[in-house]
């Protein structure tokens, strides 16, 4: 039963859910118009006698005479009291008196207007990168202060371990839904291997990226997710989840797809969703989970990709594994070299509370 109650509060948040709540609350809106319009039409005819001949001519008698009291009734209530409501509270994701602005949708909303956030055709959800304030000194680029990762730990406690100052580190955490299995050993091994490969120069002569892999086990309940939905994406990635790993470890979300697309993520930023749904005719190197996962992460370090010409504005590539191959394409080995990985100046600020990059 609880998991049956978990799975419906689950679809409350989805589009149609949302929909169906909409449906139901103007359903009871009209009948408490209804009944209110009833109620009022009675003390018009009968509790003023004066106005009785007056609201004979002038309001119909039956269904119809309650509807027209209805009708005036409801302008009342949307222009009389509704009206000077958004000077009072603010408007979503501003600084207004109900502290919208101080929940990871409102900053959602806020950056949408401002043009700081755009999506691709896939829905991944595209931020700006110049803002962001890069830890220094950082050899690798890996948004990594060379001193934590001799220390093994940021000053918060965030765990960095076997990370290198000379090579590229990228430390993921995975979580899942109680309706998909979690990340196999074999799977964390070939996310290990994929990145490794990658044809990326790191400052000791050598190539590739090292990912390690911290496992947060299950979520306690169903997740489904849907590419363009802006309350997804930082759904999850929360300090009460992240703890001090916020805004230092990426936030890998398998769950189940509502859409057409296996996965959706930020670009560039910390968190991504990834489909968990096993798929046995997927034929490759890797499992079609550690497929979506490596296109997803790659959005988060490289961001979107300067070279004209490509697709979804740089956010994909032709081939590689942003274009549905396996393996890096040159675009984005080129980008990579060029700005390591890039930061996110919305995750930092808005969604990490302006975290120190020091």
């Amino acid at each position: 039963m609880a998991g049956a109650e978990e799975g419906f509060l689950e679809f409350l948040t989805t589009p149609a859910g949302i929909a169906l709540l909409a449906v139901i609350s103007l359903l009871c809106t009209l009948v408490v118009l209804y009944l209110s319009g009833r109620a009022l039409y009675a003390v018009l005819r009968r509790v003023l006698p004066g106005m009785r001949w007056v609201c004979s001519k002038a309001i119909p008698e039956g269904p119809a005479g309650v509807l027209a009291v209805c009708f005036v009734f409801a302008s009342l209530v949307v222009f009389g009291f509704a009206a000077p409501i958004p000077s009072d509270v603010g408007t979503l994701g501003g600084d207004g008196g109900n502290g919208a602005s101080g929940t990871a949708s409102g900053f959602l909303e806020e950056a949408f207007q401002d043009g700081e956030i755009r999506r691709t055709a896939d829905g991944t959800v595209a931020l700006n990168s110049a803002t962001y304030d890069r830890p220094s000194p950082d050899t690798a680029g890996d948004r990594l202060r060379d001193e934590w990762l001799r220390a093994g730990e940021t000053p918060e406690g965030a765990p960095l371990e076997n990370g290198s100052v000379e090579r590229l580190d990228l430390y993921v955490y995975v979580v899942h839904g109680s309706n998909v299995d979690p990340l196999t050993q074999r799977e964390k091994r070939q996310l290990r291997r994929v990145w490794a490969e990658m044809p990326v120069d790191n400052p000791d002569g050598s190539t590739g990226i090292d990912v390690h892999v911290g496992s947060g086990g299950s979520i306690g309940k169903p997740v489904r997710f849907g590419a363009g939905d802006s309350a997804d994406h930082t759904r999850y990635y929360t300090p009460e989840r992240m703890g001090p790993r916020l805004c230092r470890h990426h936030l890998v979300v398998l769950g189940e797809p509502t859409t057409r697309y296996s996965g959706w993520g930020s670009s560039p930023g910390y968190s991504s969703f990834v489909t968990g749904v096993q798929n046995p005719d997927y034929d490759g190197n890797v499992t079609n989970r550690v497929r979506v996962m490596t296109h997803e992460l790659l959005h988060n370090v490289v961001g979107h990709i300067d070279k004209p010409g490509l697709p979804d504005q740089g956010a994909h590539t032709d081939e590689g594994w942003l274009g549905g191959d396996e393996f890096l394409a040159n675009a984005t080995a080129d980008q990579l070299e060029e700005t390591r990985f890039r930061g996110s100046g919305f995750y930092q600020n808005k969604i990490c509370g302006g975290q120190s990059a020091s």
